[in-house]
């Protein structure tokens, strides 16, 4: 706290107006001569303003050893104030002044001594008061200790009882900062400037021109980025184009990359929609007859209310009725109807109405059909499988068995008991002799009725033949010779 209230004092020492004034130090004490018009109260108050008192003689027992002009100060004598009245270039004359002089001089008992460096380290002393001799420095004396071609090591002031290491109070000479001092005693640097270590002086910072971080490494400072960038010159921190760089990125069917500042995305391609984060296919909906929409992770088209989507074009919408009866579509004026595919028209009651076509009478599948609203359903037998929704074909190949060669086993007959052998003889002999007997009689009955049906048609064309007188005197011979014959 006495430091802090005293500072102050010192500035106004260091900062008189007028002539600067000369002073000398020594071993024991420091003297300062102020060329200011005042009276002999006003100076003692001055020096003690100023960490001082009124020189007097009774101490030191004459003067210091400054060069004087030929002026009144006031000091104090045996009488403990007046005048000294100096003349220039003669011998010192004392006389008892009154009223106003031309300066005083102050004597300083409480110094610092010189500091004490290491090796390599030398120490500039700055006094504005222009003092001589080295060995005690006033009270506000700067004492910048440096090394060859290095930052300063350390800035101190004098306080009268020793040394201050900047930075003090900001009240006086700016706290000892080289740039700007912060209250209550802290130094600032401007921007891309650092703030040395020995906390008062500024050097060029060295993560000035970081973009991103700066760390330090074995002692010295250093640029870092972050992710998805790289160092590069001055540095500064460069994007990285990962999508340039890495062409496995967003490899996925429809994606491409897309580069960011520091990272990078994955899109989808023209024709191409993101749905639950995989890109896919959208090209059908710019040819959807009404909607489009995704269904189970791909998109398809979609009908109104009354459509459906038209099995033979997955773009197109055909009219649909999921009941057995709904009504026709009209257009008027020409009134003409129209129904689904699979209903046919009907009308009931003057109304046009479309009735559903049973398909399954006319066959349409090759085993089992099951009728539908606007069309059917086949299905085939176990160990079959349906093909073109009509046919059934087997699920294995049919094994056919050759037989141009066939092998012994197919042809050796298959041991019977004898027993069974002989009443099989029997039983074909006899069925054999039946059927002969019987084919016999059949034929004998046909040729008798083929015989007689010959002989009645040549009787009739006999008797309706026109007779000539020749030709009936033929006659009772030749039907003489026809009636033997039949008796025959």
């Amino acid at each position: 706290m006495m430091l802090k209230r005293t500072l102050p004092l010192y500035v106004l020492f260091l900062c008189v107006t007028g002539d600067a004034p000369r002073g000398f130090c020594d071993d024991t004490m420091c003297c300062a001569l102020f060329l200011e018009s005042t009276t002999s109260a006003v100076a003692e108050t001055r020096c003690q303003d100023r960490g001082g008192e009124l020189y007097d003689m009774r101490l030191w027992g004459g003067l210091p050893a400054l060069r004087l002009p030929d002026i009144h100060i006031w000091i104090k004598t045996a009488q403990n104030s007046g005048a000294m009245c100096l003349a220039r270039g003669s011998s010192q004359v004392n006389r008892t002044c009154t009223g106003t002089v031309d300066g005083f001089l102050c004597q300083y008992t409480h110094t610092c001594k010189s500091l004490l460096t290491r090796e390599g380290e030398y120490v500039n002393y700055t006094n504005v008061l222009g003092f001589e001799g080295q060995s005690s420095y006033l009270p506000g004396t700067l004492a910048v200790v440096r090394v060859s071609d290095h930052p300063p090591v350390s800035k101190l002031i004098c306080t009268g009882e020793q040394w201050m290491r900047a930075p003090w109070s900001c009240e006086v000479m700016n706290g000892g900062c080289e740039h700007e001092c912060i209250e209550p005693q802290t130094c600032s640097c401007p921007l891309q400037q650092t703030l040395h270590p020995n906390h008062f002086s500024c050097a060029e910072d060295p993560c000035a021109k970081c973009t991103h971080e700066c760390v330090e490494q074995g002692g010295e400072w250093a640029c870092r980025c972050r992710e998805g960038f790289r160092l590069g010159p001055e540095g500064r921190c460069v994007d990285v184009d990962e999508c340039s760089e890495d062409r496995t990125l967003c490899s996925g069917e429809g994606e491409t990359c897309e580069n960011e500042e520091g990272k990078y995305k994955c899109t989808c391609q023209d024709e191409y929609d993101l749905v639950d984060g995989v890109c896919v296919d959208s090209s059908i909906c710019f040819e959807c007859e009404h909607y489009c929409d995704e269904v189970q992770g791909a998109f398809s088209c979609v009908c109104r209310k009354g459509f459906r989507v038209n099995p033979l074009d997955p773009t197109k919408c055909e009219e649909f009725c999921s009941e057995q009866d709904c009504p026709a579509i009209c257009m008027s004026p020409l009134d003409q109807c129209y129904c689904p595919d699979g209903y046919i028209q009907d009308v009931r009651d003057k109304e046009t109405v479309c009735t559903d076509i049973d398909e399954c009478e006319d066959s349409a599948c090759d085993h089992f059909c099951y009728n539908t609203f606007g069309g059917f359903r086949c299905e085939c037998e176990e160990g079959f499988q349906l093909r073109d929704k009509h046919h059934c074909e087997p699920t294995k190949p049919i094994q056919i068995l050759s037989q141009a060669h066939p092998t012994l086993a197919s042809i050796q007959p298959t041991a019977l008991p004898s027993y069974v052998k002989t009443g099989s003889i029997m039983g074909i002999t006899l069925f054999a002799l039946l059927c002969a007997a019987l084919l016999f009689y059949v034929l004998q009955r046909m040729l008798s009725k083929v015989q007689f049906y010959s002989l009645k048609r040549e009787m009739e064309i006999f008797t309706l033949q026109q007779v000539s007188s020749e030709t009936y005197k033929r006659m009772p011979h030749d039907w003489q010779f026809m009636n033997e014959c039949h008796r025959l």
